[in-house]
């Protein structure tokens, strides 16, 4: 996976690596925790391997500067599809 800093907020890259849904929403409030339990849920395009980040058997957090790459990602053209 390649580093793409340069659309990330650099505050932040300093908030913390790790978020709750909960915390992640109130911080970003154009993403709810509802949508962001979908992406989960629905394992999107691989969410789960790039973002989520498993403590135990229930916690659940978010790295902040893999869920911006994976964004981003999102809206790269598929070269697969030429």
């Amino acid at each position: 996976m390649e580093t793409c800093n340069a659309n990330i907020p650099q505050e932040d890259l300093r908030a913390g690596p790790y978020l709750t849904i909960r915390e992640f929403a109130v911080k970003y409030s154009t993403f709810t925790e509802s949508s962001i339990r979908w992406l989960i849920y629905n394992n999107t395009n691989n969410f789960n391997d790039v973002v989520i980040r498993r403590v135990g058997k229930s916690k659940i957090l978010l790295s902040v500067m893999d869920f911006w790459k994976w964004i981003e990602m999102q809206n790269q053209p598929n070269k697969s599809k030429s």
